[in-house]
């Protein structure tokens, strides 16, 4: 009797576990492919309607049947993040049809090589891309929803190039840490007008060991690359409340595997104790990976 009470104990956890998301609007940008498809086709497994969102329709289909091809909800809109109004329009037109948007993921993004003999132009694209769009998108959800009571979770893709000052990251990195402290900007904006219904995280992933990645990492141009599903897993335990913070690297250490490790925020520094993101705490995803 007590073995029976034990598995429907264990199969009630797994069933609120898949439908963690049950009937929630998700839009993904980036969505289709990389890690913004890996965060939809989770969140969709979960119960969650998925809206992705990318420049190339060919794609977005593709993504979208994978998704439905899998028992999920999943529509597509094309739009470009770089184009201002472009993604305000269609989180306007979903959150006017589906009446709530419970999380969206700000993930669209470019990675280019950019060093000094880069044509500064490719760097200001990339500025453009991960930093100005990005964070005109941020401040317009919160903008949107500050005089509401409705919940609204808000993923920010950033990089380990955030903290890190890497070879050949003139722009993107520049990008990502300067996106890092527009959300830093706003949630302080939050808590000081005590909003609380607008919950703001990140991810600082490294850079996800795609073929054409390990080759770049064999020549040391990428440093710690990692697996795609590590970094969806720690996106959707971020969403899922789950993690120490609301801010989480996931990456790979030499000599530990596939790390995550969480990080407080310090509103208040000062002169001599400046550091805004700080080691809070960290875990082992899998100590037998190698790339």
């Amino acid at each position: 009797m007590e073995n029976n009470h034990i598995s429907i104990t264990f199969l009630k956890r797994k069933i609120f576990t898949i439908l963690m998301f049950d009937n929630q609007i998700a839009i993904i940008t980036g969505g289709s492919s990389g890690i913004g498809k890996g965060i939809a086709e989770k969140l969709s497994s979960m119960g969650a309607k998925v809206i992705l969102v990318a420049r190339t329709e060919d794609k977005l289909i593709k993504a979208v049947e994978d998704i439905k091809r899998k028992g999920g909800i999943a529509e597509y809109r094309i739009g470009d993040a770089t184009t201002p109004g472009d993604i305000e329009k269609i989180i306007d037109e979903i959150y006017n049809n589906e009446k709530r948007l419970d999380i969206f993921v700000n993930n669209a993004g470019i990675f280019k090589f950019s060093d000094i003999y880069t044509d500064y132009k490719d760097i200001t694209e990339m500025i453009d891309t991960d930093m100005i769009a990005p964070g005109r998108i941020l401040h317009y959800i919160v903008n949107k929803f500050s005089d509401t009571n409705k919940e609204i979770k808000i993923l920010n893709t950033l990089s380990h190039a955030t903290f890190r000052i890497m070879s050949g990251n003139i722009g993107y990195g520049t990008a990502k840490e300067a996106l890092f402290r527009i959300s830093l900007q706003l949630e302080k904006d939050l808590k000081e007008k005590n909003i609380k219904n607008i919950k703001i995280y990140r991810i600082y992933p490294s850079s996800v060991a795609t073929p054409q990645l390990l080759e770049m990492y064999k020549k040391g141009l990428v440093e710690a690359p990692t697996t795609l599903e590590s970094v969806v897993n720690e996106a959707i335990d971020l969403l899922a409340d789950k993690t120490p913070s609301r801010d989480s690297f996931v990456g790979y250490i030499p000599n530990k595997g596939i790390v995550a490790a969480y990080y407080y925020i310090n509103f208040n520094t000062t002169y001599n104790n400046p550091n805004v993101l700080n080691f809070l705490s960290e875990k082992i995803i899998d100590d037998k990976y190698k790339p």
